[in-house]
C-alpha cells in the first residue's frame, strides 16, 4: 500500500505502518524455533523485501529508506513461560538503497546487564532519529537538536537521498524547505 501511494505521487515524506503482538511475555518460540516471534519477525522481513522490490521495481527506491521503530526491548533471559520480558535494548534495522549496509555495535555482552537485568545498549536510538534528520531530510543540526531535545551525533550510516543535481530536480519535495 505504502509503495503504491509513494509511485501514484502522494507528497507525505514519512509513512507509518504497525505490525502488533511483539509484547509476548509467554510461549515466544519453541524448541524447534517455531512461535509467534519468529512468525512476526518472519513477517516483517517478507514485507520489507516485498516494498523493496516494488520500490526498485517503480523507481523510486533511491528516494526512500525504511526503519523498524519499537517502543522497548527484551530483557535477554526466559522468564520461566518460554517467554521474555519487556527491557532496555532493542534491535533496530535501517534499509534503503542509500543506507551504508552492516550491523553496527557489537554482540551484547548477555554477562554485563544493567542493575535490571536488562541489556545495556551501545548506541542511543536518537543518533539514528538524528541521522534520518539531517542527512536525509536535510535539516541543520540546530533542527535535530530541538527536535531531540539533545544533541545527538548522527552515525553516518546514511546516503543523501541525492545523488546529482539532475536527480534532485526529479524528487518531489525539490526546493522544499524543511522547517
Amino acid at each position: 500500500l505504502i509503495a503504491r501511494l509513494i509511485s501514484g505521487g502522494l507528497k507525505s515524506k514519512v509513512f507509518l505502518c504497525f505490525l502488533g503482538g511483539f509484547d509476548t511475555h509467554v510461549q515466544q518460540q519453541d524448541v524447534s524455533n517455531n512461535g509467534l516471534h519468529p512468525t512476526l519477525l518472519n513477517t516483517i522481513a517478507d514485507s520489507v523485501s516485498r516494498f523493496t522490490d516494488d520500490a526498485l521495481k517503480q523507481g523510486f527506491a533511491n528516494r526512500v529508506i525504511g526503519m523498524t521503530v519499537s517502543e522497548f526491548g527484551r530483557r535477554p533471559s526466559e522468564n520461566g513461560s518460554r517467554g521474555t520480558d519487556h527491557g532496555a535494548s532493542a534491535v533496530q534495522f535501517v534499509w534503503g538503497t542509500r543506507v551504508k549496509s552492516g550491523v553496527y555495535g557489537n554482540n551484547p555482552n548477555l554477562s554485563e546487564l544493567d542493575s535490571n537485568r536488562d541489556l545495556k545498549y551501545q548506541y542511543d536510538y536518537r543518533k539514528v532519529y538524528s541521522e534520518i534528520i539531517q542527512t536525509w531530510f536535510g535539516a541543520s543540526r540546530d533542527v535535530a537538536e530541538t527536535v531531540l531535545k539533545g544533541r545527538f551525533v548522527p552515525m553516518g550510516i546514511l546516503d543523501s537521498p541525492i545523488a546529482s543535481a539532475a536527480e534532485f530536480e526529479t524528487l518531489p519535495y525539490s526546493g522544499q524547505q524543511l522547517e
